[in-house]
């Protein structure tokens, strides 16, 4: 055999044996960031008209439960990887696999090989709202995120500059969490002396075969 012959043989095993440890990663958490900051400011503007804030302030805090976690992160604005265990789009971001080409992990210099259990990583960005512009990527409502173990996802935010006396948080379930029936527990017909809230909303996330 050829010096040439074996130079090929190696390099196509090196390419196949580097295709295969990409498609080994299976995500088994899957989460989308509810509350879409433009939606969100629209209800605190309608709780008080008299905030004329066009920023939100967007906080997403994702606790790592277990040690060598890869995140999948996955930006809404330029449409949905069709696969994210295989992503093509230049937005989205891989933490914790150890190449810094595909994104660094928020708070690392360089990105891990693998997030150790009890790393917090915290998405904060200031994101224009009235109107959202979705030319302009941010870490926001609506975006999606994988991981290959266990994680725990949280949402915060408020007006800016009004600052967090206006502000709420909200537990991001993961979709195999998500259910098929439920029941509001505000009505048309709620009494005075039951029901004190100035403004209420529900924000509603779908699934349907793979779509949302």
């Amino acid at each position: 055999m050829s010096r040439r012959v074996l130079a090929l043989l190696v390099t196509s095993f090196f390419l196949l044996n580097s295709t295969t440890m990409t498609r080994a990663v299976n995500l088994v958490e899957e989460f989308y960031l509810p509350l879409p900051e433009a939606q969100v400011l629209q209800a605190c503007k309608s709780i008080t008209p008299a905030v004329s804030d066009t920023n939100f302030a967007a906080i997403t805090s994702i606790l790592v439960t277990g040690d060598g976690t890869q995140i999948y992160y996955d930006q809404w604005e330029d449409g949905y990887e069709t696969n994210l265990s295989l992503p093509t789009q230049p937005t989205t971001q891989i933490w914790g696999d150890g190449s810094d080409a595909n994104g660094i992990a928020p708070g690392f210099v360089h990105d891990p090989a693998g997030l150790p259990t009890g790393t917090v990583l915290i998405l904060s960005n200031s994101v224009p709202s009235s109107p959202r512009n979705p030319a302009q990527t941010y870490f926001d409502g609506r975006d999606r995120l994988a991981a290959n173990k266990a994680l725990v996802v949280t949402r915060a935010g408020w007006p800016s500059p009004t600052g967090p006396v206006f502000g709420g948080s909200a537990v991001v379930q993961p979709t195999i969490d998500w259910g098929t029936n439920y029941v509001s527990p505000i009505g048309q017909d709620m009494t005075e002396n039951l029901f004190k809230y100035r403004f209420f909303g529900d924000g509603i996330a779908e699934q349907h075969h793979g779509h949302h």
